[in-house]
């Protein structure tokens, strides 16, 4: 090569484009790796709502409130979690379903997606016992303070197909395609076969009459808990199911205290269960 390396025009631009391509790939890549025991691909992390001042509900995000309508969770009636050591009583997550009620069905009784979206916080130790906490955090596998909860965000529902309908309830099932937000990785599960129930008038649950329309949604999933750590031993293989009532009232609301009404100029809210876009 004559001249000098800066002097080549072709050595410039092949250097040049070298670090442009080093420079894509590292602004690609997520800022905690997954662990070398993953089965499953890693997804970006999900932008999360910000918590209500009470700490009991999620503020939707402006572009699922145009969705449908908006479901906060009001009641769990069950939650167990089996696979790991878990405290005797599980605190419920907080989130919210986006929802809708579909105008109509095929001849194949398919129809169009009902749960069109939904996010939902649940932190470590409202879960896990102390000891395994401690645990974790003293071999370095759970970052909590930088991650101190579990995120579940419902990315899509397929092969919804409808139950059963009155005039004040309509059913259905689906498979929910969801991201699992657990120490700074996240990776997708599948749910095959999640019901949901849509109610239009207040409903009493366990002997108390909540506020507004709702939504009871029961779930099962599995989780690998390789996806997310780093452990010596074997890491455990988690199973959650769930069974919870979501209100378009906030459980902040449910009792004698008053939802505020929106300011004056502010977006209007989504009307319960709609096909607004």
């Amino acid at each position: 090569m004559r001249g000098r390396p800066w002097e080549n025009s072709g050595w410039v631009v092949a250097a040049v484009a070298a670090v442009l391509s080093l420079a894509a790939v590292a602004a690609g890549q997520p800022e905690d790796a997954a662990p070398s025991s993953s089965g499953l691909a890693r997804r970006p992390n999900p932008v999360f709502p910000e918590k209500a001042e009470s700490g009991t509900w999620l503020k939707p995000l402006p572009t699922h409130r145009k969705m449908g309508g908006v479901y906060h969770t009001a009641r769990v009636g069950r939650f167990d979690v089996s696979g790991m050591s878990v405290r005797p009583r599980i605190e419920s997550p907080i989130g919210y379903a986006v929802a809708r009620v579909p105008m109509s069905s095929g001849a194949d009784g398919t129809i169009g997606a009902v749960l069109l979206a939904g996010q939902w916080l649940l932190p470590w130790n409202k879960v896990v016992d102390d000891a395994t906490l401690k645990a974790w955090a003293d071999a370095g596998v759970l970052k909590l303070e930088q991650h101190p909860d579990i995120g579940f965000t419902v990315r899509a529902a397929v092969d919804t197909r409808e139950l059963s309908k009155s005039e004040s309830s309509s059913s259905y099932s689906c498979g929910v395609i969801a991201d699992v937000t657990i120490n700074g990785v996240t990776t997708e599960v599948f749910v095959p076969r999640v019901v949901l129930t849509l109610t239009r008038a207040d409903a009493k649950q366990e002997g108390e009459t909540l506020k507004g329309d709702l939504l009871e949604l029961r779930a099962r999933w599995k989780v690998r808990l390789s996806d997310f750590f780093e452990m010596r031993a074997a890491a455990p293989v988690v199973d959650a199911n769930i069974e919870m009532t979501c209100s378009t009232v906030p459980p902040e609301f449910q009792g004698d205290k008053e939802e505020p009404k929106p300011a004056e100029g502010s977006e209007p809210g989504v009307a319960p269960g709609s096909d607004a876009k």
